[in-house]
């Protein structure tokens, strides 16, 4: 809003400045001369355009630069961030592995305490028989351990 009363004011202005300057001056030699005064402001206001022309061209050469050095850099972070999420899968998978393995071995462990207790409930003569059980499945505990370590 504010610039439509500017537009309007400077239409005013120079649509008045005609009517004004014959008013003032009633002869064409003096309206003449006087237009001849504001010359040297014409050539002045054409070169200031043109250096703001330039000045606006070098903003923008800037600008630009400015714009590919943020995708270079935008670019580099997306790469980085997709070599962390591979890795990250890797990470997920073997976490997923040693649980599977540390879930076998609570099993394992499970069944060496059932037979434990199967044991003590037993004759002793039968004792041996679940000794060779439980030994089984210590080695089989110990094989699951061995391959936790491994990774």
């Amino acid at each position: 809003m504010k610039f439509v009363g500017l537009f309007i004011c400077v239409l005013a202005l120079w649509a008045l400045g005609p009517i004004v300057l014959i008013n003032l001056f009633p002869s064409w030699e003096v309206r003449g001369q006087f237009g001849d005064l504001f010359g040297s402001t014409n050539a002045l206001f054409s070169g200031l355009a043109f250096a703001g022309l330039i000045y606006t061209i070098y903003l923008q050469r800037n600008e630009l630069a400015l714009q590919r050095e943020e995708l270079r850099l935008q670019r580099e972070e997306m790469a980085a961030s997709r070599a962390e999420l591979a890795n990250q899968g890797v990470l997920q998978e073997k976490q997923y592995l040693a649980t599977l393995t540390e879930l076998r071995v609570q099993a394992a462990g499970m069944e060496v305490e059932a037979l434990k207790m199967e044991a003590e409930m037993r004759i002793p003569s039968a004792r041996h028989e679940y000794y060779q059980r439980i030994r089984e499945q210590a080695d089989k505990v110990e094989g699951l351990v061995c391959e936790l370590e491994r990774g």
